[in-house]
């Protein structure tokens, strides 16, 4: 395995990010997406780099992007610029915080910090809240969000639910 930068694993982390629902389910975005985050806000350091490259590592198309932007990106590859894939989205900062719809559990997730939550997009007419993790069947795709810390436990009928904390 070739070695990068902590500097240059923590850029790839970060554009990673932008365009991980571009790349991923959204269920795979959103647990890589949390753990990426918590990451990312660690010092800048060999074993925080080595860990966030094994996180992406889990999923075959966020592995390929990164290991192609980390080749072109590496400093002794300047002399033979090459293209790699951009990923989906905007490449500025990544806002943390999430929301849904009390009603319908629609998600809604703030892409510029400042931007506030409106009502809904499926008409139910109920403005979107601010999540702070969400319970994950791993099996089914199923996501359920939690608004404060006295959201049951919600069940599923054939596996066991996962949470996974966003702040």
């Amino acid at each position: 395995m070739a070695s990068f930068s902590p500097e240059h694993v923590f850029s790839c982390a970060r554009l990673l990010r932008a365009g991980l629902y571009g790349m991923l389910t959204q269920t795979e975005a959103d647990l890589l997406d949390v753990t990426l985050a918590e990451w990312l806000a660690q010092p800048i350091n060999d074993n925080t780099s080595a860990n966030l490259r094994a996180h992406w590592a889990q999923y075959e198309k966020t592995r390929t992007w990164a290991r192609e932007y980390l080749e072109w990106a590496s400093p002794l590859r300047h002399d033979t610029p090459r293209n790699y894939p951009q990923p989906l989205g905007d490449h500025s900062i990544t806002a943390a915080i999430k929301f849904a719809c009390p009603k319908c559990r629609f998600p809604w997730r703030q892409r510029t910090i400042g931007q506030i939550a409106g009502q809904c997009a499926r008409g139910c007419k109920v403005r979107y809240e601010p999540i702070i993790a969400l319970y994950i069947c791993p099996k089914n795709d199923l996501v359920w969000p939690i608004f404060d810390e006295q959201t049951p436990i919600p069940k599923c009928r054939t596996h066991q639910v996962a949470l996974v904390r966003i702040s």
